[in-house]
């Protein structure tokens, strides 16, 4: 059987944990109706900016390695921003009313009615902020490869494999460029 841990720490993190397994399972369950895009800080912006360089950088020094490639230059272009998903109490509720007059006549009355409210977490200054259950980043919508040996088609055509392969896109997403 399971033996209740003596330890007041331990108790406390499988109650977290116990709490955040409850957090998702009801996460699960639900629409994307509480999905909106919001305004990013500054900060994750240049973050992200850091990130497309750098992963062209690695695509450029990869790329590079294979044979007839040449020089090469990527250029990924991405979706627009992130999009953060909050937490919602959402409250529903439904009535139905049936109204009958003297004479054999009825009305039926049907109420339905929807809340929903933004779970907020009180942050260490006092401030209160929305609750992020996910955020979703933005997409690689297509890619640009120009390599010395892109007039090639068996280079365009390994260049264009690689590329899908390491970024999970599409063919018709990846162009391959003769460069100079």
């Amino acid at each position: 059987m399971f033996k209740m841990p003596k330890n007041k720490i331990q108790m406390l993190v499988i109650g977290l944990l116990l709490g955040v397994f409850l957090l998702v399972a009801g996460n699960l369950f639900r629409t994307a109706e509480n999905t909106m895009p919001v305004y990013i800080p500054s900060i994750i912006h240049r973050e992200a900016e850091q990130n497309t360089d750098c992963l062209a950088e690695q695509m450029e020094d990869i790329l590079g390695r294979i044979a007839g490639a040449g020089r090469v230059s990527v250029m990924v272009f991405w979706s627009e921003g992130h999009e953060l998903v909050f937490a919602q109490n959402i409250t529903e509720s439904y009535s139905k009313t049936i109204e009958a007059d003297g004479q054999d006549g009825e009305r039926t009355i049907d109420n339905r009615s929807r809340q929903n409210q933004h779970v907020t977490m009180r942050q260490s200054d006092g401030s209160e902020a929305p609750l992020v259950i996910r955020e979703i980043g933005p997409r690689i919508e297509g890619v640009i490869i120009v390599a010395q040996g892109g007039g090639d088609a068996a280079v365009r055509e390994a260049l264009t494999r690689a590329a899908q392969t390491v970024l999970g896109v599409r063919p018709h997403q990846v162009q391959v460029f003769q460069g100079n």
